[in-house]
């Protein structure tokens, strides 16, 4: 048997991958005799090629192979398995699920179908938990705590279960029910008939038992919003309609040609979302107008959920995929493919991380939407973003661009509504380049205006104006200690400035066009610069002498990373490649080419392992450098993107000419979740399977 710190040490090391850890946390790779090395790199293969298709499976194989060896093809296997979206399949053959639901807590999923069988899972391991068949067709189902399930019947019957076996059934609906919905805190449960009423039962409260509302053709779906302060239902007459769920309050009606089949509310209510046939259509929560038509399903969308953030809004249909769209930007971000059958229900979970699918054959699918998928959008700048950069410590990320404000916006703020801390510069050009001092208490910003500004981040006030260059300047960046500043633009030249006084104290000439990038390498020795002459410089900061010019670009130099512990530096150019040096020698590592055309920024993460690529496609790729894979790739902005960068702790910063920057959650789980994730450990036949010769082990426990 293995102990559990086999697993910690799997998630230590995807957390140095893409957490970002210092090095002396990462464990060091175990060598392995050359046969375990070769079994680790199989099972890792066979990782890879059956994740689309059995991501728990592929999940087990890829801990297995870091288990027998720490290769870098097990690692890939392991950061594949855990950015593919698919989190669990939970298969029944049962009948199409008709109502779905996550519990309050987010630790529990039920799910009902048109036979009435219940089914309870663990959300998180997908184990099953309990499976009821005593209830007749059934509408909606919800699981408002760890121990509490209730269902609807379409016959009107309800049934409230307690884990301890206590049953209690009733008829209170006296008719057949066409739709139904419970609120997600179980104290209030909506019907509606063939008659076109809508019946809203307080079970809780203090209210009045029932409240009764009209709608002049029959009603099609329900829904509450998530803190069960609205009702939204949708009608055969092609409206959709928004009620206060304790009042009865009329709030909103919408307009429609079409029959409306199915319906969401935002939290708080200030959208409402409606499907009929393959449109989805968004309208606003208090007048009813219409602000957008949503398309891209190829079949009858059935149903419709909104994120607890309101950010983003999950569609599935008969086409057998779930799409989830941007809100605000009214543009799908991604496509889930594998159900086999159309899609009947969608729900997210409390935390807005996973969303939950069921479809017509029973499949339950649940998707992981923190890793690539789950964004948070910066908007407030007037025009497009340029710079991107964040606070030493990961909590701030400060915003800039051609409206000449920097945005300072809380990383890890849940609010809905924030509002960053505004910087009005005063420069007289737009702001090309933002960076962070050390200790997090300054800014510098570099503009098209020719000076480099300092601020001080707590009173937002300027510090100094560095004056010399003479034409716009491109580049900025703090050297380790703080103490310096490095800036260089069109007038070809790289100046660096005493911080404290605000006196040019050198300028580097060698570049024969517009120097584009700069950075400092981790010692501060050290600066390594790249520009429009299709060169990568490295200078002797206390000389200022050159060290060596880096060849190999065959346009202009666009991109510059170099990792925080110096063992790599990456950059990219117009020509669509990306080069990893290693900076001590100025030797190329690795090239990657012919995947990401017009390369307009590049990040490395702190150990140098990850690599994130901006490309004019409006993506950005994801690579594993030691092994020159391409991880995943991410969508959502609709314009060039202009900037990127890693924080330390997990997150990927992303700023565009479509006026926002884009926070994106690369972070996994924690520890104690990894083997849930994976399901445990390989069975013994699987072990069989995929490692006859190999006695048995659990790699999870």
């Amino acid at each position: 048997m293995v102990a559990l710190g086999t697993s910690l040490a799997l998630l230590a090391l995807i957390g140095a991958v893409i957490i970002g850890d210092s090095p002396a946390d990462t464990p060091e790779r175990a060598p392995g005799t050359a046969d375990t090395r070769a079994l680790s790199r199989r099972l890792a293969a066979e990782s890879r090629k059956i994740a689309a298709t059995d991501i728990r499976l592929a999940r087990r194989l890829a801990a297995t192979a870091w288990h027998l060896a720490r290769t870098d093809e097990a690692r890939v296997s392991l950061l594949n398995a855990f950015l593919h979206p698919e989190r669990a399949v939970l298969a029944g053959r049962t009948g199409a699920v008709t109502g779905l639901d996550f519990g309050n807590d987010g630790v529990y999923l039920a799910a009902v179908d048109e036979n009435g069988m219940v089914r309870v899972w663990n959300a998180t391991s997908g184990e099953p938990l309990e499976v009821y068949a005593d209830h007749g067709p059934a509408l909606a189902v919800s699981a408002p705590g760890p121990s509490y399930l209730f269902t609807v019947g379409s016959d009107g019957s309800e049934r409230e279960r307690t884990r301890d076996g206590f049953l209690f059934t009733s008829n209170p609906y006296p008719r057949p029910l066409r739709a139904a919905a419970i609120s997600p805190d179980g104290l209030h449960v909506a019907t509606a008939g063939e008659d076109g009423f809508v019946d809203i039962w307080h079970k809780g409260g203090g209210y009045p038992g029932v409240t009764s509302l009209v709608h002049p053709r029959p009603v099609t779906d329900l829904d509450f919003s998530l803190n069960g302060g609205y009702l939204a239902t949708a009608s055969e007459d092609g409206t959709a309609r928004l009620w206060d769920a304790d009042s009865g309050e009329l709030l909103a009606v919408t307009g429609g040609r079409r029959k409306a089949t199915a319906v969401a509310a935002a939290p708080g209510g200030s959208l409402l979302a409606t499907a009929d046939g393959r449109t989805v259509h968004l309208w606003d929560g208090r007048s009813g107008k219409r602000i957008a038509a949503l398309k891209g399903h190829t079949g009858r969308v059935a149903d419709l959920a909104f994120s607890p953030d309101g950010e983003l809004l999950a569609t599935g249909g008969n086409d057998r995929t779930v799409r989830i769209w941007d809100v605000h930007l009214r543009k799908s971000i991604t496509t889930l493919k594998g159900h086999r059958k159309p899609v009947r229900r969608v729900v997210f979970d409390p935390d807005g991380y996973r969303l939950a699918s069921g479809d017509a054959a029973g499949t339950i699918r649940i998707w992981d939407t923190l890793t690539g998928y789950t964004i948070k959008k910066l908007t407030g700048q007037t025009r497009p973003v340029r710079t991107v950069g964040f606070k030493p410590d990961g909590t701030r990320l400060a915003v800039a661009g051609d409206d000449r404000t920097v945005h300072i916006w809380d990383v890890h703020s849940d609010e809905l509504f924030e509002k960053p801390d505004v910087i009005r510069t005063g420069h007289a050009g737009r702001i090309t380049d933002v960076a962070y001092s050390p200790d997090g208490e300054h800014l510098a910003t570099g503009s098209d205006d020719r000076t480099v500004r300092l601020w001080d981040v707590y009173s937002r006030k300027a510090t100094a104006t560095l004056k010399g260059h003479t034409k716009p300047v491109r580049t900025v960046a703090y050297s380790p200690d703080g103490k310096r500043l490095a800036s260089a633009g069109d007038d070809r030249t790289v100046r660096i400035w005493d911080v404290s006084s605000g006196k040019s104290i050198a300028t580097l000439t060698g570049h024969t066009k517009r120097v584009s990038v700069v950075s400092f390498t981790a010692d501060g020795s050290r600066i390594v610069t790249g520009g429009a002459d299709r060169t990568v410089r490295i200078w002797d900061v206390s000389s200022g002498r050159p060290v060596a010019t880096l060849t190999g670009h065959t346009k202009r130099v666009t991109g510059l990373s170099v990792s925080a512990d110096g063992s790599r530096l990456a950059t990219a150019g117009d020509d669509g490649t990306v080069r990893i040096w290693d900076p001590a020698t100025g030797r190329t590592l690795r090239t990657f080419t012919g995947r990401t055309k017009g390369v307009t920024g590049i990040a490395l993460n702190r150990d140098g392992s990850l690599l994130a690529v901006a490309g004019a496609d409006d993506r950005v790729r994801l690579w594993d450098v030691p092994t020159g894979e391409l991880l995943t790739t991410l969508s959502g902005h609709t314009g060039r993107i202009t900037d990127i960068a890693f924080s330390g702790d997990g997150y990927l910063a992303t700023g565009s000419e479509d006026r926002t920057a884009r926070l994106w959650h690369m972070r996994f789980p924690p520890v104690a979740q990894v083997c849930q994730m994976a399901s445990g450990s390989l069975s013994e036949h699987e072990w069989a399977r995929y490692l006859p010769d190999i006695p048995y082990r659990q790699v999870c426990r």
